[in-house]
């Protein structure tokens, strides 16, 4: 590692990776990928990817945190989207069932799937189901939570 440190690739690599943390928060895999994107030996960004953890810079836990609460609160997101994008982005899997679960976000499908049907309410009328359900699925919300929330509008109507 000192030869790493020596030559400056150390420093190379960690400025690049913080650089890449400034625009937003990454997971790890995020990060990996930017260092081998950028030519980056396997043992140096190892090295930088655990300094940066230790110091807090790289957290898959609160990373998946934070993606949950923007991805349902800001975009409207379902379960499904939001898991599918988080693996997209290399987040282990336990990490995201974990925090999945703590976010209680299956079960909040149904009632977030008719909050985000109701501010779209005046575009789909009760023989507009196919396209309703269509918007909520693209969403990424379980057929069942889009069906549910289309019926309690129509109930409601």
């Amino acid at each position: 590692m000192d030869a790493f440190i020596e030559n400056g690739e150390y420093e190379k690599a960690r400025d690049t990776a913080v650089r890449y943390l400034s625009y937003r928060a990454r997971s790890r895999a995020e990060i990996e990928n930017k260092l081998k994107e950028s030519g980056f030996d396997d043992e140096v960004s190892r090295f930088v990817i655990e300094r940066l953890e230790s110091y807090g810079y790289i957290d898959d836990i609160k990373f998946s945190q934070m993606f949950i609460h923007d991805k349902t609160v800001i975009s409207g997101f379902g379960s499904e989207r939001i898991i599918r994008e988080l693996k997209e982005k290399g987040v282990n899997s336990d990490i995201i069932e974990e925090c999945v679960v703590d976010a209680e976000l299956r079960e909040s499908d149904a009632e977030s799937a008719l909050r985000v049907l109701m501010k779209k309410r005046p575009r789909f009328g009760s023989d507009e189901r196919r396209k309703a359900i269509d918007f909520l699925l693209r969403k990424g919300y379980p057929y069942e939570a889009a069906e549910h929330a289309f019926r309690e509008i129509n109930d409601k109507q």
